[in-house]
Parts: structure tokens; C-alpha cells; sequence
């Protein structure tokens, strides 16, 4: 049996402008689902806008590796 749920905002696309917008909604009390056509361990940006690897290492976050 399918469940149905109702959501304020569906966001399709988990990257950076998604994610971002997803975000802005929840702060402001909405109920949001964000979906990405990738599986969640894979979702989001794939890149990076010249982000050095010292602020990779100070954010603790791990650098992408080719091909990224």
C-alpha cells in the first residue's frame, strides 16, 4: 500500500542552488522534500568553484577527487 505525504515545497535537485533553497524554506517553517536523481551518498555538487585544498583541510571536509 503507497503512502502519501504532503509537502509545502518539492525541490528537485540537490545541488548547491537546491540545497540552498531547500534550506531557506525549512528555516522559515516549511515542510519541504528534496529530490535528486542520484542516491543520497551521491547527491549534490560534483565540484568545486577554486576552493583551495588548505580551506578543504580547514573546513574538515575531504577534497574531490577527479573526476570531480
Amino acid at each position: 500500500m503507497a503512502q502519501t505525504k504532503r509537502f509545502d515545497v518539492v525541490v528537485v535537485g540537490a545541488g548547491p542552488a537546491g540545497a540552498n533553497v531547500a534550506g531557506q524554506f525549512a528555516q522559515r517553517g516549511r515542510s519541504v522534500a528534496m529530490v535528486d536523481r542520484r542516491a543520497l551518498s551521491a547527491a549534490g555538487a560534483q565540484w568545486h568553484n577554486g576552493v583551495l585544498p588548505w580551506q578543504f583541510a580547514e573546513a574538515g571536509v575531504a577534497p574531490p577527487v577527479p573526476d570531480e
